[in-house]
Order: structure tokens, then C-alpha cells, then sequence
């Protein structure tokens, strides 16, 4: 049986919100050109002197000026990325049930403030790390860096990196107001490439208190961050920092800054090597909701009061001088604690040690824990499926015995039917659960479904895969992590509380080794005794029959339509508003737009691609002939890419990102564009992060661009200053490049 990270295994029990022309009218140009004219003036002639000339001066030395010394204080939003870095943090973890040492790795974001290398990120980021590697500016060879000091409960610290005369960030000295303009930079989803989004300051003092962290003082602002942008910089916009990202409930588009008047005086503190509110360990609240809660300890810093008090990975802290930890789901109580007290006073603690069933007592700064009482039997999860190490485990297998793995017997309602989406049969599939529609109907029944299919290693990696599906509106979104046992490498999103029940959702997609086909695994947790459920499912999962046929390879097909029907089409418009027209006339599909400035759409509904070629034919049959005709790849609700061109002979490549609004990836006019109402073949490519655009078989432009990964297709038509335009797509067909 081969081993997960145990990473994964400690996440399964947490709840938390961790920091990854055409269109719609004309696109702002911001560039301003300056042209600077020097003023003419008539020179006089030299006049001829009527008496004797005054002697000139002796010439003075010109007084002495101070040359400041140089800076390498960055001065402007462009150059942020100079300072901006990325870090990999390297680490082992220990698993509570199999006792192994296994090596993990994240990534996070942070920014240096100060020319010789030290630098601030998040606790999240590097606390349980060995190894620091940290790119500085998008740089692609790694300097080595070191831990000075870490605040558990504000999630802050201070790294150093190796070297010196490193370009920094200042701190922003005005007031941080609502409405503030402000930056959001760093290296979300792992990306190497630097990235920046803008936003606004939308609340000045939000509530901080997370399931990781107790920050007193946060900003709520819009500036789009996702995992991997923790640690990293929020700036205003001369580049100056005004926080430091930490955490985000995108659902909602709120994202969440560490303000600079919290952060300063504990990274004061980092700097000097000192930790602040911290006992050693790399701790997150856990609660089931009704009779379980406390820290859950992922690891221990080694020679501090956690380490010398005897504290172990895997160990759950419920009592703290007294006081149960962790009832309403965060760190507050236990950050509390620590606040009010000093870094070597004597705090009594109450451990649950689920690997031994034991509970134990003892103090930090003082009498190492000993064992105060044994448990087993209902290992307190209410009953529902008694303690994990008292659960029978069955194997269970997909109707065509392709794919397996175990799962508690108590899980007896299984469904081993192919896995279909859409109509479409994708490969093999297998679900289980003590009551299936309970699984797939609510929060309250825990579950799980696994899929493996060929063809879906052929169209997705396993980011844009979970990219596609995207998430749950009723649930908390936490991270993406990591994915790596050996036999499958991957990435999983974390969902917790999801419906406020304390239910959690890991979906997990993965490639297999030999890169035959493409896993996908969602588990639904709710007691404790679950989450060990989910430990021995990614312990067990595995794929090795038929999945559905060969990869997809160049040229397959991923939709063709004439459009006889139009059923699993749907339309919108840019700005958002319902006058527009999407409709089968004949064997087309005809748009129809009838206001002025606006953009509608038809999209396909089950089509979804990474790579892919679209080929389209298109007439403008109604209305003026100032509009765009456009297709659509890498469609989702974060934006896509857009592939456009005028009856005036002009073309263009857009990127709608939500939020942002267009903006112009590449343009220009071609004579390969037939003009007027003249039927046009249009062909977009879309593979990796390159863009071509081919009008009537000649490329006419490309463009690169790494924003979005896949998604689905689709079609537009915009207008301008006159309305009406009709426009007839004859039609479609989406294969593989």
C-alpha cells in the first residue's frame, strides 16, 4: 500500500480560508504620448560697444552639495516585481497513523524590506519547512534563505536571504483609507510569473480570526489573489506597501490583507530573531461543530516549549490553562492566551493523541506530558462510524473492475458505473457512501467518488481539471495543495464548513506516472472517523484497466455542430443585460445585437478544452457593417480569450479577465479579411500560452498570454455606435491542435 503526504492527511480535518475595437466596445488606451515643443525666439545682433567693458568677474567655486547616497528602495508600481520573491518551502511532516517521514513542498509569495536579503511572508508559508528556496523578481535559480522569526498567531515572518544589495519595497506613511487604490503582487498558483491586480481598500478594519490566525487589524480589499499569493505584497500605487496577503473567500470576492499598523511592530520584533505568540508549533483550529475542537499540531519546531513539553505531528491540543480551544472554529482563544502571556511562562495544556488513544496532561515551560487517561470505541465522533482505528475497511471495485480502492464497510452503497458528464462517457467511475444520495444531495453524509479517464489526460492538466469544475458557493474555500505519492501527481483544492455543518470537501485531480490517464477524487468528510476514511481512500485509489480509450491526440474531434439544434448552447451579453438575440435560424446560429456598445455571446455548454483549434463560419446578414464577429476559447466565469475581426478589415485578440474588463493582447488589419457582409472563415488556436488567430486560412496575428488554462468555447458579436447587427455562424468545429 503505498503512503500520501501527510500534508494531505492533516488537511483533511481543517476549516480554512487560506491565500492562485471588439468585445464590448472600444478598449481604453492608457498609454499617453508626449510631445514636447521648444518654444522659437529671435537671437538680436551683436551691438557695438560705445564705451569700455566692464571687467568680468573672477569666476567662484560653486557651493558644495551633499550627493545622496544610492538607494535600492524601489520608486515605482513597475519595478515592484524587482523586490517581489517566491518561495518554496521544503519540508517533512510526520503522518499520526503510519508514524512516516514524508517531503512536501508549497509555495507562497513575500517581499523584501531591506537591501541585505531580509524579507517578510506569511507563517503559513515557511513555518515546518527545511528547506527555503526563494526567487527574487521571477528569477529562475534560487538563493537559499533562513527563518529569523515567526508569529503563529499574526502569521507573519521574517526569512533572510542569502547575499545582499537586493532592490526593497517601502512602507506606505499615509493614511489607509477606504476606496485606497492598491496592488496586489506576487506568485499565485505556483506560477513563476509575476503577477499584479488591482483593487480598492473596501473595509479599513475587518475581522482577522481565522482557523490558522488571530490578526487584530486587517484590510478587506478587491484586488484578485489566489493560492500562492500569501506572504506577498499590497501596495498603493507608487509601489509602497500598505499590507501583506494572507487570505481570501473568492466566492464572495473578498481578499484579506495583514494591515501595515499590525504588521510593523511584530516584524520589528521577527527581525531581531525573536518569535512572537508562538509555543512551536504549525498549528490550525479543528472543530467538528458539536463535540470536538481544538489546535491541531502538523509539526514541531525543534528545542522549543512545544518540543520540550513533548508535543508530537499529529497532536491535538483541547485544553489550554483551563480553556477549550478552538469552539467557534479559530485560533482566537489560544492566541488570546499567548498574548497574555510571557514566552517562558508555565501554561498547562490537555493533548489527545489519536495514534495511541491516549490523552495526556503536562505543561509548556514546565512538566513534560504524561499519559492521564485511554480511550477507543466511539472515539468521540457521535458514533457515526466509531474510532479510525476500529474501522473495517473493504475493497470496492467499478462495474468493469478498471479502477478500486478501500473504503469502511459501513460505506455500502456503491455505484460502479462509468463516469459520464454531460451524456458523454469520460471512463471509469466509482462512488461510495453509507447513503449515496445523501452524498450527492447534501452536506451531512460522508462519501466519495473516483474517475480515471485517458481522454481527459489528453485536454487537461490537473490545475486547469480542478479549474474547470470549480468549487462550492456553500463552502469555505482553503487552498490548493500539492499532490505527490508516487503513483499520482497532482493537485487538490480544500473545502471547509461547508453549509456552516464543519463538513469538508478535498477534490483531487492527478495524472498517472506513466501519463496514461488523468484521476479525479472527491471525498466529503464529517466526523473525524471520515477523515481517516479519506487517508485510507488516497492510501488505496488506483486505476489500471479500460478508462475510456486512448488519449486524445491531434486532430480528434471536441465538438462540431451545423447548429440543427442549439439546446446545449447559452447566451449573455458585455455590459451584462438581456438585449440580445441567440438563436437556430435554419441550420445557423444567428446573433443578434440591437443596442449600441454591447457584446452577446453564445457559449457551449459541455465542450471544455485546454488546447484547443476552433473553426468557424461566419456572414454578417442584418444591420450595419460597423460590428465584430468573434470565437471563444478557455471560456469560464474568470474570462477567456477572444479572437475577433471588423467587416473594415481589422483583427484583434482579446483578453476579458472579470474584473478587469478587455484588454488587447494583439491587433492589426489583414487583406485576407473579406470586407462588408462577405462570408469569413475564422480559425482560433489556442495551445499552451500561445494565441493565433487565422482569417480565411492566412494567420493574421498571435499573441502569449498565461491567465487562463482552459475552459469552454463559444462565439460573439459586438456593436459600436449603430445598433443591429445580424450575424449568421454557418458552422463550428473545436478539435485538438
Amino acid at each position: 500500500m503505498r503512503i500520501t503526504k501527510w500534508l494531505l492527511f492533516v488537511f483533511l480535518l481543517l476549516a480554512l480560508t487560506v491565500a492562485c475595437g471588439g468585445g464590448g466596445g472600444d478598449v481604453e488606451n492608457t498609454g499617453t504620448e508626449v510631445e514636447t515643443a521648444v518654444e522659437a525666439t529671435n537671437t538680436p545682433a551683436a551691438a557695438t560697444p560705445t564705451e569700455e567693458p566692464t571687467p568680468e568677474p573672477e569666476p567662484t567655486a560653486p557651493p558644495a552639495t551633499e550627493t545622496p547616497e544610492p538607494s535600492n528602495a524601489v520608486a515605482s508600481l513597475q519595478d515592484v516585481q524587482q523586490a517581489t520573491i517566491r518561495i518554496v518551502a521544503e519540508g517533512s511532516f510526520v503522518d499520526p497513523e503510519a508514524g512516516m517521514l514524508l517531503n512536501t513542498a508549497g509555495s507562497g509569495s513575500g517581499f523584501i524590506i531591506d537591501e541585505s536579503g531580509i524579507a517578510v511572508t506569511n507563517n503559513h508559508v515557511v513555518t515546518g519547512a527545511a528547506l527555503l528556496r526563494v526567487y527574487v523578481g521571477g528569477a529562475s535559480e534560487p538563493v537559499n534563505a533562513r527563518i529569523l522569526g515567526v508569529s503563529e498567531c499574526s502569521d507573519l515572518a521574517v526569512i533572510d536571504l542569502d547575499g545582499g544589495d537586493y532592490p526593497y519595497l517601502e512602507w506606505f506613511d499615509g493614511n489607509i483609507t477606504t476606496g485606497l487604490d492598491v496592488y496586489a503582487a506576487g506568485f499565485p498558483l505556483g506560477d513563476p510569473e509575476f503577477t499584479l491586480t488591482r483593487g480598492i481598500v473596501s473595509k479599513e478594519n475587518a475581522s482577522g480570526y481565522t482557523n490558522w490566525s488571530a490578526v487584530a487589524s486587517v484590510l478587506e480589499h478587491d484586488a484578485t489573489i489566489n493560492p500562492g499569493n500569501s506572504g506577498g505584497p499590497l501596495i498603493n500605487a507608487d509601489g509602497q506597501i500598505v499590507g501583506v496577503n494572507y487570505a481570501s473567500n473568492p466566492n464572495f470576492n473578498q481578499y484579506f490583507a495583514i494591515a501595515r499598523d499590525e504588521a510593523l511592530d511584530v516584524i520589528a520584533e521577527l527581525r531581531e530573531g525573536n518569535d512572537v505568540d508562538s509555543i512551536g508549533v504549525n498549528g490550525v483550529a479543528v472543530s467538528d461543530g458539536a463535540t470536538f475542537s481544538g489546535i491541531w499540531v502538523s509539526s514541531v519546531e525543534s528545542g522549543s516549549p512545544a518540543d520540550q513539553a513533548g508535543l508530537e505531528g499529529g497532536d491535538i491540543i483541547t485544553l489550554m490553562e483551563g480553556l477549550q480551544l478552538a469552539t467557534n472554529g479559530t485560533m482566537e482563544d489560544y492566541c488570546d492566551i499567548l498574548r497574555t502571556r510571557s514566552a517562558d511562562d508555565v501554561m498547562s495544556i490537555e493533548v489527545l493523541r489519536f495514534q495511541t488513544g491516549e490523552l495526556l496532561e503536562g505543561q509548556l515551560n514546565g512538566r513534560e506530558l504524561e499519559v492521564a487517561s485511554t480511550f477507543g470505541g466511539d472515539g468521540g465522533d457521535g458514533g457515526n462510524g466509531g474510532d479510525a482505528g476500529d474501522v473495517a475497511y473493504v475493497t470496492i471495485f467499478d462495474d468493469t473492475g478498471a479502477i478500486q480502492m478501500d473504503v469502511p464497510d459501513s460505506w455500502n452503497d456503491v455505484n460502479g458505473a462509468a463516469w459520464e458528464r454531460d451524456g458523454q462517457v469520460l471512463g471509469a467511475g466509482l462512488s461510495a457512501s453509507p447513503d449515496l444520495d445523501g452524498f450527492y444531495g447534501s452536506f451531512d453524509v460522508p462519501g466519495v467518488f473516483f474517475g480515471a479517464s485517458a481522454r481527459l489526460a489528453g485536454q487537461y492538466t490537473p490545475d486547469s481539471y480542478l479549474d474547470e469544475i470549480g468549487g462550492f458557493s456553500s463552502c469555505t474555500y482553503d487552498d490548493r495543495y500539492s499532490y505527490d505519492d508516487g503513483v499520482y501527481v497532482g493537485v487538490y483544492d480544500l473545502f471547509t464548513d461547508c453549509s456552516g455543518s464543519g463538513a469538508s470537501i478535498i477534490n483531487l485531480a492527478a495524472i498517472a506516472s506513466d501519463g496514461s490517464h488523468l484521476a479525479f477524487v472527491q471525498v466529503q468528510t464529517v466526523t473525524a472517523a471520515d477523515d481517516a476514511a479519506a487517508e485510507q481512500i488516497f492510501n488505496t485509489f488506483i486505476a489500471s484497466g479500460d478508462l475510456g480509450g486512448a488519449p486524445v491526440s491531434s486532430g480528434d474531434v471536441v465538438y462540431a455542430t451545423e447548429f440543427d439544434n442549439v439546446d446545449d448552447w447559452s447566451g449573455f451579453t458585455v455590459p451584462e443585460g438581456d438585449d440580445y438575440l441567440a438563436e437556430r435560424r435554419g441550420s445557423t446560429l444567428y446573433v443578434e445585437v440591437p443596442v449600441t456598445d454591447s457584446t452577446a455571446y453564445a457559449v457551449q455548454d459541455t465542450a471544455f478544452a485546454e488546447d484547443v483549434r476552433i473553426d468557424a463560419g461566419v456572414e454578417t446578414v442584418a444591420g450595419p457593417n460597423r460590428n465584430n464577429i468573434s470565437l471563444v476559447c478557455r471560456y469560464s466565469s474568470d474570462g477567456w480569450y477572444e479572437f475577433s475581426m471588423n467587416s473594415g478589415g481589422y483583427w484583434y485578440i482579446y483578453k476579458y479577465a472579470s474584473g478587469d474588463g478587455y484588454s488587447i493582447l494583439a491587433d492589426g488589419a489583414s487583406t485576407a479579411i473579406n470586407l462588408q457582409k462577405a462570408e469569413n472563415e475564422l480559425t482560433a488556436v489556442c495551445v499552451g500560452n500561445d494565441l493565433t488567430f487565422v482569417i480565411n486560412g492566412t494567420e493574421v496575428g498571435s499573441a502569449t498570454d498565461t491567465e487562463f488554462r482552459g475552459g469552454g468555447i463559444g462565439v460573439s458579436v459586438s456593436t459600436f455606435d449603430i445598433a443591429g447587427a445580424g450575424v449568421e455562424f454557418d458552422w463550428l468545429v473545436a478539435t485538438v491542435p
